[in-house]
């Protein structure tokens, strides 16, 4: 299936979006009446199953003098709810700085509290893989990539772009409109704006895992320039890797879309400090004027660590609080975004990029394995499956590899256009076992991507 035409790519991105926006929708969760009580069970789930906290198993449970703080621990684990004095918000918060706001809502005499519901989008992939991928999987193809200088443009713009364009269904499923934005802008209430801000950002950031959102400051004086303010914790886009410069564009063009589409006016964001480059967090601003903006898309030579990151990847030594994993939508949005702008240069540059990569990734993994006496014919498919980037079966002696459940694909039309990362990284990776072969054919056989070799003329 075709895919090259813009409008098509744009269909597949909005597609992505509603798969995101489809987890924010209400869940009941329990009744605060009756935790602890007959609810308990409700709210263990809640906390283990959407939240994926594993010692919620056994927990004590209690409830404050005053009915307005629920505590839950176990040994030194610990969370609390506490609801507002209106009775409209509870605030879930988890020693270790996590929080999640839940909805109130009174219902025949009963404060019930409600949650966002995850849904598997389509083309879900098997239990051994799941919907979500290893971190390192969209950054390492997001950080090749930005070895061309026009890149960093590529992935903001399209971000920037698709996140306005589908503003308003976030702003649908988050119960808000752009005309409170505009009037809380127009009456300088810096402070409102902030907690607007702060609930449309942060449970979709959350939920995805692409990090911990929170708005540090809004300037709207005077009313139209408006400056706001955002960190990001553990940062899907940066966390683990080392690099000389901020790179976080995807997430930078998101934000500065969003809320560009609730102003109604074209806002320029950057990045002033990201843990890539030695930052604490990733902090963002977003605002009327470009000068920073157009500095930050046009960064020079962006230099990063590509061993360490991969051995603390295999080595499992990337530790973020909300998981080391990302929604494979991510990760195919980041794709379909640098996609968009230039097909043609995308495909070059992806298999030109996947080529470098593979040969790298072929010299690591010989080294990293070499120590537990396995050869890289044998790590390869580990590999893969350590990242939950797809099930690969390659047969000693013979020229062909037969992919399964590749993530860039899975519940997308099965293009090449998207592979071209992978089909270089591949064609590296074989040459290191066979020594020098190319791609002699690539085919789909019912879900199967099948590739076979030949000898380097």
């Amino acid at each position: 299936m075709g895919v090259e035409r813009e409008d098509e790519l744009e269909g597949l991105i909005d597609k992505l979006w509603w798969i995101f926006l489809d987890k924010v929708r209400k869940k009941y969760l329990f009744s605060w009446d009756s935790v602890p009580g007959d609810d308990d069970e409700k709210l263990k789930q809640f906390l283990r199953d959407d939240l994926d906290i594993s010692w919620a198993e056994d927990v004590e449970i209690n409830k404050s003098d005053d009915d307005k703080t629920i505590y839950i621990f176990k040994d030194e684990n610990s969370a609390e709810i506490k609801i507002d004095k209106k009775k409209e918000i509870a605030t879930l918060k988890i020693r270790g700085g996590r929080t999640r706001d839940l909805i109130v809502k009174k219902e025949e005499g009963k404060l019930n509290i409600y949650g966002r519901k995850k849904k598997r989008g389509p083309g879900a992939r098997s239990a051994e893989l799941g919907d979500e991928v290893d971190l390192f999987l969209p950054q390492i193809r997001a950080l090749f990539l930005m070895r061309n200088p026009k890149f960093p443009e590529f992935i903001y713009g399209p971000s920037c772009r698709g996140a306005r364009r589908n503003a308003l269904t976030i702003l649908d499923n988050v119960e808000t409109l752009p005309d409170l934005f505009c009037y809380l802008v127009y009456k300088k209430n810096d402070k409102s704006l902030s907690r607007l801000i702060n609930m449309l950002f942060r449970e979709i950031m959350e939920i995805n895992k692409e990090g911990l959102l929170s708005v540090e400051n809004v300037y709207t004086d005077p009313p139209e320039h408006i400056k706001i303010a955002l960190k990001l914790k553990e940062c899907a886009e940066c966390f683990g890797v080392e690099a000389n410069h901020p790179i976080c564009y995807h997430h930078a063009g998101t934000l500065t879309g969003i809320v560009s589409a609730l102003w109604g006016k074209k806002l320029y964001g950057y990045e002033t400090e990201c843990c890539a480059a030695g930052g604490d967090n990733c902090e963002f601003i977003i605002e009327t004027n470009s000068e920073e903006h157009e500095k930050y898309l046009n960064p020079g030579k962006i230099d990063f660590s590509l061993h360490k990151r991969l051995e603390d990847t295999l080595d499992r030594k990337i530790h973020r609080s909300i998981g080391d994993e990302i929604d494979l939508r991510y990760y195919q949005l980041v794709i379909l975004n640098s996609l968009i702008e230039n097909p043609t240069m995308f495909r070059e540059s992806s298999h030109l990029g996947g080529i470098d990569y593979g040969k790298e990734l072929a010299s690591f993994l010989q080294a990293h394995y070499n120590k537990k006496g396995e050869e890289l014919f044998d790590v390869i498919s580990r590999y893969y499956r350590c990242l939950k980037h797809l099930r690969i079966e390659i047969k000693k002696g013979a020229d062909e590899i037969r992919a399964k459940e590749v993530a860039e694909i899975s519940g997308l039309p099965k293009n090449e256009l998207f592979l071209g990362f992978l089909f270089g990284e591949l064609e590296s990776l074989f040459s290191a076992i066979r020594k020098e072969v190319v791609i002699e054919n690539k085919a789909f056989e019912n879900d199967d991507l099948v590739i076979t070799f030949k000898k380097q003329e």
